[in-house]
């Protein structure tokens, strides 16, 4: 829950508390639990959320990967079990570099969105290469499909689902959710719906991007 400035985190396994202003806490994670580890990483998780919203960035539940000597990367994004982390491992297994394959903040860079770095990997056993920001060049919103498909959003819908990749652990207050429709309106990057099989190259079928 979100007292104030302070984040405190009262769960079975976890206990403690954030001062997101002073950027320090304490967690108490119960090791005689099952999913030790995930308490671990789900506090992480709480607290990125609440950090993106006081650091004015989108925090979006997808994977980030690109060429290894682009500049950009793009972004793959949907809930869990889409297939973010097997596309993932796919391209880098072409050679290509990812952020992370499940979280990544977005900030705006010179008027530009960007990946910025970030420290979840997720569960990739691909390594995580890319640790610099990078231009994104578009968002794909992943779903699976019977035959592989590419439709580029525009307007409204663009933005309502681009917001649907928006990372949530709790309700937003209105100012909160009015600053992420914000942020959310300025990424002019393209964004497509994705349709992907199991046997399809990404790459191929999200092909060129159209300019934003």
């Amino acid at each position: 829950r979100r007292e104030g400035q302070t984040v405190a985190v009262d769960w079975p396994a976890a206990r403690g508390r954030f001062d997101l202003a002073a950027r320090e806490g304490e967690f108490h994670i119960r090791s005689d639990v099952r999913g030790f580890g995930l308490a671990i990483e789900d506090v992480l998780r709480v607290l990125a959320f609440e950090l993106s919203l006081v650091d004015d960035v989108l925090l979006l539940h997808a994977a980030a990967v690109g060429p290894v000597d682009a500049p950009w990367v793009d972004l793959f994004a949907g809930r869990s079990g889409v297939g973010k982390t097997t596309l993932t491992e796919r391209l880098v297994a072409t050679g290509e570099e990812a952020v992370s394959d499940d979280l990544v903040f977005v900030g705006m860079r010179n008027g530009r969105p960007a990946a910025l770095r970030t420290p979840f990997k997720g569960s990739t056993n691909a390594p995580r290469e890319r640790r610099r920001e990078s231009e994104i060049r578009a968002i794909a919103l992943l779903r699976k499909a019977g035959a592989p498909s590419c439709r580029w959003l525009e307007g409204a819908e663009k933005l309502s689902r681009l917001l649907t990749a928006v990372v949530r652990y709790r309700p937003l207050t209105v100012s909160e959710g009015a600053d992420v429709a914000r942020l959310a309106a300025a990424i002019s990057s393209p964004v497509c719906e994705l349709g992907l099989t199991l046997d399809a190259d990404p790459r191929r079928v999200l092909g060129t991007p159209p300019p934003p």
